[in-house]
């Protein structure tokens, strides 16, 4: 079971043995149609490592497939924090495995090199759900803040849509999405200084002339 998003692609596979390969197959004919960034993510129901399960009762065919899958449409898998396996028999004496994970294509690495995925608790199943996410900017880069009371000025939304209007270079969906985000950080930091940069001097002398009328 598949949905899309843009370049994002959620699943769960396929956890009968004779199913595997067609859903690889299909997965297969999606990355053709994807020329640009995709992550695709989710139960993929196999392993390609002897190191993604606790014991020794493997399908090393199996494995050798989705090995092979992973290399001819050229992915990568984006590192998970915290934590070995993702699914457990929930036994006494468990078999553990990763049969969740994430993996993208270079040029996804390359536009969000801040990514990042951590494994989250769960009580309701039996495999814990996956976050990806990005990490904290460096504490020397300047981070972006949104204040709510911005729109409340009459050319806020013209800015917005001034930015957001223009065209990008860029045919996947989720990469025009990334660079208008981009775009627009810049102008509204551009337009902030400018506009809320100067109602902050004003409310400082006001502030000023205040408390020197309250002392005079």
């Amino acid at each position: 079971m598949m949905s899309r998003i843009g370049g994002l692609q959620g699943f769960m596979g396929h956890t009968k043995m004779q199913k595997k390969a067609s859903f690889l197959n299909e997965l297969r004919e999606v990355r053709s149609h994807c020329t640009s960034l995709w992550v695709l993510g989710g139960d993929f129901s196999m392993i390609y490592s002897t190191e993604d399960k606790n014991n020794e009762n493997l399908n090393r065919a199996m494995m050798g497939r989705f090995r092979r899958f992973v290399n001819d449409v050229e992915l990568k898998e984006i590192p998970l924090i915290g934590r070995r396996y993702t699914w457990s028999n929930e036994r006494e004496a468990p078999t553990l495995v990763k049969l969740d994970r994430v993996l993208c294509t270079s040029n996804w690495e390359d536009t969000f090199p801040d990514c990042i995925l951590q494994s989250q608790a769960s009580q309701i199943s039996d495999h814990c759900p996956l976050l990806l996410g990005l990490r904290e900017g460096n504490r020397g880069k300047r981070r972006f803040h949104f204040e709510s009371f911005w729109t409340k000025f009459p050319d806020f939304h013209e800015t917005v849509a001034q930015s957001w209007e223009q065209p990008v270079s860029a045919s996947c969906p989720m990469e025009q999405i990334a660079m208008k985000l981009k775009r627009l950080t810049k102008a509204l930091q551009s337009w902030s200084q400018k506009q809320v940069g100067h109602v902050k001097t004003q409310l400082g002398l006001a502030r000023e002339i205040l408390h020197r009328l309250e002392i005079a």
